[in-house]
């Protein structure tokens, strides 16, 4: 079982999508022998270099280095995780998956994740229907015209219309048999108090469908055009649908932000909907929701930063506050961009102000500015002592969730942030840097967030944080902070004499003779799986130190059946990760000679042998010259001059440093 899927179901998920077909339908394909041919769609180049085999059912550019298999093309031109594509390409063909975790929503009677799907679809199909009647959709389309969005927007977005009836969509759901069961699955029906059938949820409502990142509709807005205080609705949490990690104009917006690696973030669905048809294509909105992790997590697989728009009253202020704390825990750039009083970006756009909007846009400061500059406010409107200090706390507290040791950790910037603080403030830059150092202390005990936005576990002593409280705030490289008190332990070496896997995360003596001879063994085996057979006890796991290595020779293991007589295509689906997917795909495209295989495999095998003598030598020259006692040195000179005697050669011809 690989995951939330079975290996025959990814199998046949695989051997349902042609790999030529499947990348054919995005960038055109050019025969070329027995392979095809094309500029990669992953960087910008004149020259093909992306090449697609049929036979082996993988692509890969010598250019950027991409490569894998039908799953991997998806994941990456798709920007979406590895169940995402397994769910995007079964449904292009038809296949039905049994997700291992229970197709099932909780919760509602055993109601198919895949009905709800299609019953929000359906409600997608009447609700536009609705607006597309000129005399029953006249009140949405007179509300749409007025805030000045055009016909062909309203398409595009699939904006839709409910009448004020109790239950239009409910009834039209009976005629239509769709159970009231999976109605209110999908959140679109409530049943009476009195238990006299059901109502709609949505009722007089402009409807502003809500899509997955695979472009299947989950949920729907609604702004109302009546008096109902609730000016805007939205559909509650449902198997399908989870408004904390789902966003609004997310298909619209994803070429645009891929592109950009921007994403401008606000606050609702017209404002969305009219920047996109003002040409502003890397724009989204939040669902009537603060920002939370999954949001972030959610936009941080499109771009590199992020431009939150909002309001400049006090609600928009302590939203944006907010939402700055979740970004720099998740380490993800910020900006934060204030509109001007009364005016919201629909209204902005609407007015012909693009060039002002993009100015805003362009203009916006970054987290550390954008809170010093309401910090410094509130410091001044502070008129007790206390006041004065929740001010700096506040700053404080952002500087020490900026991490240490990353594209957006710049310590130069924090120490210039501190030493203005205490100019302009009055106090003492010594205080400001003890109490952040407790802080970023206090910091690391906090949650680390998995992918679902939920707190996975609590932050340990490796952390960026961690690493800069310890150093009293000197923000050390990554790299330094592990350099310290280095050094090769002598379980290194030991653990190699005895011929036995390292101990994980022990640094071992990766030169590149081992790398190469370890690669080499991988292609011959992904050439002629047979050979792992041939080889018997010479050919284990304990072969390899490099860990993706390790990994891919035993899946290559566990197929070796299969894949001699199927071919290459049987390992993809088995393949998840990306780095094993990568490999994979550089060492079959390395594919050895046949005539040579068989002393390109012992030469190998004879190098790594080579190798572990080496390191036991090592092992048994240190025991020699550092043993703890004088009986221990003895011995080890001892085995050190046999262990010579019997290991004198020299590496083959073909894995020499030089070869």
């Amino acid at each position: 079982m690989s995951g939330r899927f079975s290996d025959a179901i990814l199998e046949e998920v695989q051997r349902s999508n042609d790999i030529v077909e499947v990348i054919s339908s995005y960038v055109p394909l050019k025969r070329a022998g027995k392979d095809f041919k094309a500029c990669c769609p992953f960087h910008a180049e004149k020259t093909p270099s992306f090449t697609v085999s049929p036979t082996k059912q993988f692509f890969k550019c010598f250019g950027c280095g991409k490569g894998g298999s039908v799953f991997q093309f998806v994941m990456l031109r798709e920007n979406i995780s590895f169940p995402e594509a397994v769910e995007m390409l079964a449904e292009r063909v038809g296949v039905k998956l049994q997700d291992s975790r229970s197709e099932r929503g909780q919760g509602d009677n055993e109601i198919a994740r895949s009905d709800i799907y299609k019953a929000v679809g359906w409600a997608v199909r009447q609700f536009q229907g609705w607006l597309a009647d000129a005399e029953l959709g006249k009140p949405a389309a007179d509300y749409l015209k007025q805030r000045g969005f055009t016909g062909a927007t309203a398409r595009d977005f699939r904006l839709g219309f409910v009448p004020d009836v109790w239950d239009r969509l409910a009834s039209a759901a009976q005629r239509a048999r769709i159970s009231p069961q999976l109605m209110m699955a999908a959140g679109l029906i409530i049943p009476r108090s009195n238990g006299g059938g059901y109502y709609d949820r949505f009722r007089n409502r402009v409807i502003f469908p809500i899509y997955d990142t695979l472009n299947r509709p989950i949920a729907f807005g609604g702004r109302t055009l009546g008096d109902d205080p609730a000016k805007y609705l939205n559909s509650p949490d449902t198997p399908v649908f989870d408004k904390s990690r789902n966003v609004y104009g997310l298909t619209m917006a994803r070429d645009g932000m891929s592109s950009s690696r921007q994403a401008i973030v606000v606050e609702g669905y017209t404002d969305c909907i009219m920047a996109h048809q003002c040409g502003v294509d890397n724009v989204v909105a939040t669902l009537g929701t603060s920002l939370t992790h999954g949001h972030v997590q959610l936009l941080r697989r499109y771009v590199d930063e992020v431009v939150l728009v909002y309001d400049g009253d006090q609600a928009g202020i302590n939203a944006a506050d907010r939402a700055v704390q979740v970004f720099l825990e998740e380490e993800l750039n910020v900006r934060i961009a204030t509109l001007p009083d009364r005016l919201d970006p629909c209204d902005m756009l609407a007015g012909g102000r693009v060039d002002d909007f993009r100015a805003l846009i362009a203009a916006a400061p970054d987290a550390l500015e954008y809170k010093w500059l309401l910090v410094r406010q509130q410091f001044q409107d502070a008129d007790t002592v206390r006041g004065q200090r929740r001010a700096l706390e506040a700053m404080l507290e952002t500087l020490a969730a900026q991490p240490a040791v990353t594209e957006m950790g710049d310590g130069l910037k924090r120490d210039l942030m501190l030493a203005r603080m205490a100019s302009v403030l009055g106090v003492e830059e010594k205080s400001l840097r003890q109490r952040l150092t407790q802080l970023a202390r206090q910091l690391r005990r906090r949650p680390v967030y998995d992918d679902s936005g939920q707190a996975a576990a609590t932050g340990g002593s490796g952390s960026a944080v961690a690493v800069a409280a310890e150093g009293d705030l000197s923000f050390e490289s990554a790299g330094q902070a592990e350099g310290a008190g280095g050094g090769a332990s002598a379980v290194q070496h030991g653990a190699l004499a005895g011929g036995k896997r390292p101990v994980q995360g022990a640094r071992q003596p990766m030169d590149e003779l081992r790398r190469r001879a370890e690669r080499l063994i991988l292609s011959v085996v992904l050439a002629a799986p047979a050979q792992i057979m041939r080889h018997g006890d010479r050919l284990s796991e304990e072969l390899f130190l490099v860990d993706v290595h390790r990994r891919l020779f035993v899946t290559v293991d566990q197929l070796k059946g299969r894949m001699a007589d199927e071919g290459h295509g049987v390992l993809w689906p088995h393949l998840q990760d990306t780095a094993l997917m990568t490999l994979a795909s550089e060492l079959i495209n390395e594919e050895p000679p046949l005539d040579r295989m068989d002393v390109m495999l012992e030469d190998a095998l004879v190098a790594l042998d080579r190798l572990r003598a080496r390191d036991e030598l090592e092992a048994l020259r240190r025991q020699a010259s550092e043993g703890a006692s004088e009986e221990e040195r003895r011995q080890a000179l001892h085995q050190l001059h046999a262990l010579r005697g019997q290991r004198s050669g020299f590496l083959p011809p073909g894995m020499r440093s030089g070869g």
